[in-house]
């Protein structure tokens, strides 16, 4: 429908998980896929994930004006509407189990820890970070440092201009 509105879209087709038993729409005897559409918001410039599907089905959460981490994408269609393969299409019959995904219930407390080594900035923690030299880091992931600034000899003159202002500045503020 909102591609017929011209608002780009694309189908996901993924898991979707929640921990209160009495919100899951199907039992976990067999496998728990779902697809949700993703639309393209451009006012904001980023695909926007909802899920229309559970309003009545979940006790009242409402998975439409906001999705949260329970939903979890393993394919997603855009230009093609069937390829990749979704998972579960491999199977032989409909009642096998052939996706086993866990939720952890205990995570490992956050670690944020980064080095440069060998001209590298080295992620050595457990969480992604952002750093302002190399832009993004994933867990245990690297960047090489960019190259030094050379700096102009205006450069240079400007800032020993500051240097000296500087000081002008605090012996000033001591003399009065």
């Amino acid at each position: 429908m909102s591609r017929a509105l011209n608002i780009p879209s694309r189908e996901i087709n993924g898991y979707a998980y929640t921990t209160n038993t009495a919100l899951r729409p199907l039992a976990q005897e067999t496998d728990i896929l779902h697809a949700w559409p993703e639309f393209y918001d451009s006012a904001n410039n980023s695909w926007i994930q909802v899920d229309p599907t559970w309003g009545n089905t979940t006790g009242g959460i409402d998975y439409f004006h906001q999705l949260d981490f329970s939903h979890i994408t393993f394919v997603r269609h855009g230009l093609e509407p069937t390829y990749p393969l979704p998972a579960g299409v491999y199977k032989d019959s409909l009642d096998q189990k052939y996706i086993q995904v866990e939720v952890a219930s205990d995570f490992p407390p956050p670690i944020i820890s980064a080095k440069i080594k060998d001209g590298q900035v080295i992620n050595t923690g457990n969480i992604s970070l952002l750093d302002e030299r190399v832009g993004y880091l994933p867990p245990l992931g690297s960047q090489p440092l960019p190259p030094p600034s050379k700096y102009s000899f205006y450069d240079k003159i400007k800032s020993l201009c500051a240097s000296l202002l500087s000081k002008f500045s605090q012996l000033l503020a001591v003399s009065m």
